[in-house]
């Protein structure tokens, strides 16, 4: 698994451009359906994360309350949400998918 992480980063290190342009949600949901030990699952699961990281540790007023779950089921529940969207869905940035699949799967009570 170290030797999948690092392969991983290595990778994202050397195709990093400066004028990169945002995860499309096309890209990510490509990334999402690879197989389980790929790289490209590996991002999904880093990118899924990051956003909702960010969401949690930025307590922003977003709606969305991640507490409990592993990372492997916060990811199967943004990929199951991508999977339930149309695809012409995906023509919206990744983190906005993200997002919303977050929202949708982990509403904070009212």
């Amino acid at each position: 698994m170290k030797a999948l992480l690092w392969a991983s980063i290595a990778m994202l290190l050397s195709q990093g451009r400066a004028d990169a342009e945002p995860v499309s949600g096309s890209l990510l949901y490509g990334w999402c359906i690879a197989p389980a030990e790929s790289v490209q699952s590996s991002f999904c699961l880093g990118f899924i994360m990051g956003v909702a990281d960010m969401i949690v540790s930025q307590d922003l007023p977003l709606k969305v309350c991640i507490k409990g779950p592993s990372p492997l089921e916060i990811k199967d529940a943004v990929v199951k949400f991508m999977k339930e969207q149309p695809v012409e869905a995906r023509h919206q940035g990744g983190t906005t998918i993200v997002y919303a699949g977050l929202r949708k799967s982990f509403p904070c009570p009212q």
